[in-house]
């Protein structure tokens, strides 16, 4: 085993780390902003504002994340929207984001019991007010899991971005892996990257678990 190979390889790769990182945290942000509001606006609207959403969200979730990063990097270039790599991939990890994102907020919204939206109304709270102080502290409860487990795949999903030639691990391994023509190593430290962060990713959603059960 030449570790020194291993060593310098490693280090070229974390350099790459941080265009995983910008891509799922942008991804991340984005997509629970707006699936936050997505499931409210459901909540509270008529059919006619539900029915879109609904669409959307099954459209979403059942194309592959690869079809949409296509659609979004060379599809929208078709019709005049050219997009660099990196907004592509952001435009398209937040499209199918949001859809999965959005059920979990509602799965959370329905968990609530109807009893506390209607205690809250009779204390003559706002709408807002209502959301914020009352609903979502039990929905946090309910969707720190799914929420969390989403996130890390969003994660594991920012490699498909490799394709569209956006520079983060997978991208640069691939490309490393032809330089050298040593896969096994080199695929084997991008790993190691992911278990990384994905693994900081599990401890965030332990802490949080951890700690809003003691809220409870």
């Amino acid at each position: 085993m030449d570790w020194t190979f291993l060593w310098h390889n490693f280090n070229i790769l974390l350099a790459s780390t941080g265009q995983t990182v910008s891509l799922t945290i942008a991804t991340l942000v984005l997509s629970t902003v707006l699936a936050l509001l997505l499931a409210l606006v459901s909540m509270s609207s008529p059919r006619i504002v539900r029915v879109p959403i609904a669409l959307y969200s099954w459209a979403a979730r059942g194309t592959p994340e690869l079809i949409i990063l296509f659609l979004a990097f060379f599809g929208l270039g078709q019709v005049g929207l050219r997009l660099e790599p990196m907004p592509a991939a952001i435009l398209a990890f937040v499209a199918f984001s949001t859809a999965y994102n959005l059920e979990i907020f509602r799965g959370g919204f329905e968990g609530v019991g109807k009893g506390q939206f209607d205690a809250a109304r009779a204390l003559g709270l706002s709408y807002a007010r209502m959301i914020r102080r009352i609903i979502l502290p039990q929905v946090l409860r309910i969707i720190v899991p799914p929420y969390l487990t989403n996130a890390t795949a969003i994660c594991k999903h920012t490699s498909v971005a490799s394709v569209v030639a956006v520079a983060e691990v997978t991208h640069t391994a691939n490309l490393m892996v032809v330089a050298t023509q040593r896969p096994f190593e080199i695929l084997s430290l991008a790993a190691i990257i992911y278990i990384f962060l994905n693994s900081v990713l599990i401890g965030i959603q332990i802490l949080l678990e951890k700690r809003l059960s003691f809220k409870i």
